[in-house]
C-alpha cells in the first residue's frame, strides 16, 4: 500500500470592481387599478427619459420583477371591531441599470434619477463581471499554496513528494460584489449634489478565495 501525503492549499484574489448596479425601486398607489398602473407606467418612462438625455438607451433599464398587490388597512368600526377595508392597488416596477464601472456615468445616473421626478428608490452595488478569471487566479494561488505546503510538509518529514493521486477543488461560494454598498439614504444624500458628489466614490475591492486538496505519493 502506498504511503500519502494530503494537504489543503488556498487561493486569495482581490479584483477592483468593473461593473455598477443601480437598482430602482418604482411603486405607485391608487384606489383605482387603471390609474396606479398607469402612474407607475409613467413613472418608469419619465426615469428611462431623464437617462437617454444623459446619454442612455432606454433599453438600458431592465425590468427586474413587476408587482401587483392589493392593500389594506385595519378600520375600527362602531362596535368597536376591528376590520381589515381595502385601501388601494400598488404597483411596483423593480428596474435595473448596468454599465461599466465608471464614476463619470454614474453621476449623470443619479443626476437623471434626481430630476426625473420618478421619485424611485435607488441601491447601487459594486460588481465584478470577469468571474471566470478571477476564479481561475484564485484556484492557481491555491494550486501553488499547496504545493508549497507539501514541500515543506515533506521536508520536515524526512519523505519525497512523488507524483500527484489526486486534486480536488472544494465546493466554494463566490459573492462577486463589493461590500461597498449604497443603499437609499445614502444615494439620495449624494442626489441632492449629483454633479458633484460622486467623486468620492471608491468603492472595496471584489475578494475572491478558492481551494484544492492534493494528495501526493510520497517516497
Amino acid at each position: 500500500m502506498s504511503r500519502t501525503i494530503a494537504v489543503r492549499g488556498v487561493g486569495k484574489c482581490a479584483f477592483a470592481p468593473d461593473t455598477i448596479r443601480i437598482f430602482a425601486d418604482i411603486e405607485r398607489r391608487d384606489k383605482e387599478y387603471e390609474k396606479a398602473l398607469a402612474g407607475s407606467a409613467h413613472a418608469v418612462e419619465k426615469l428611462k427619459a431623464a437617462l437617454e438625455k444623459q446619454g442612455f438607451s432606454g433599453d438600458d433599464l431592465k425590468t427586474s420583477s413587476f408587482d401587483v398587490n392589493t392593500e389594506y388597512e385595519s378600520v375600527r368600526d362602531s362596535d368597536g371591531n376591528y376590520k381589515n377595508v381595502f385601501a388601494g392597488y400598488c404597483v411596483r416596477y423593480n428596474m435595473s441599470l448596468c454599465f461599466e464601472c465608471d464614476t463619470g456615468k454614474l453621476r449623470k445616473a443619479l443626476s437623471a434619477a434626481a430630476k426625473s421626478g420618478a421619485d424611485a428608490r435607488l441601491n447601487i452595488s459594486f460588481e465584478l463581471n470577469a468571474r471566470n478569471a478571477a476564479v481561475d487566479a484564485a484556484l492557481a494561488l491555491a494550486a501553488d499554496d499547496a504545493k508549497r505546503k507539501a514541500a515543506a510538509l515533506a521536508g520536515a518529514m524526512g519523505v519525497e513528494l512523488s507524483k500527484i493521486i489526486s486534486i480536488e477543488q472544494s465546493g466554494v461560494s463566490h459573492s462577486f460584489v463589493s461590500r461597498t454598498e449604497f443603499r437609499e439614504d445614502a444615494v439620495a444624500a449624494r442626489m441632492m449634489k449629483a454633479n458633484s458628489a460622486v467623486a468620492d466614490i471608491s468603492p472595496h475591492d471584489v475578494e475572491i478565495e478558492e481551494s484544492v486538496t492534493a494528495v501526493w505519493e510520497i517516497a
